[in-house]
């Protein structure tokens, strides 16, 4: 299995650019076409009175193998963020992320895992698919 740097996505754009931070406004699977799409607003610097600034774009993941989605308690009221904030994300496997699966043992040698760990939901969501593309608004 690869491993995906997630970051090295988001391109030159955006200087400062990093899914450390980000908000997770909307996840959605297509299981007729094996797609998912997560929409995010990045963060990509600072205003001038020291605020993230942020853009938004769609992460798009194809050939999708596995999913999971930890269940968790959900309020929009959990934190000042209009989506799960994202406060944590990386390849897999991994022993720092205290996941509450085990990844499938015969995902393809060309296929990635990638979580993402939102601190507004304090829950895992968990994806392995074959290719990422990521699009800026």
């Amino acid at each position: 299995m690869r491993s995906l740097a997630l970051d090295s996505l988001l391109g030159e754009r955006h200087k400062h650019a990093t899914f450390h931070d980000a908000q997770l406004e909307e996840l959605s699977i297509d299981f007729s076409t094996g797609t998912a799409k997560l929409k995010f607003s990045i963060p990509c610097g600072f205003s001038p009175k020291d605020e993230l600034l942020y853009q938004r774009g769609t992460l798009e993941f194809n050939g999708l193998l596995f999913y999971f989605v930890e269940p968790a308690a959900f309020s929009p009221k959990a934190n000042d963020r209009p989506g799960l904030w994202i406060t944590s994300d990386g390849p897999l496997p991994d022993q720092e992320a205290d996941l509450a699966i085990e990844l499938p043992s015969d995902l393809p040698d060309k296929a990635f895992a990638h979580y993402f760990y939102s601190s507004t939901s304090n829950s895992f969501i968990v994806i392995a698919a074959m290719q990422e593309v990521f699009q800026w608004e």
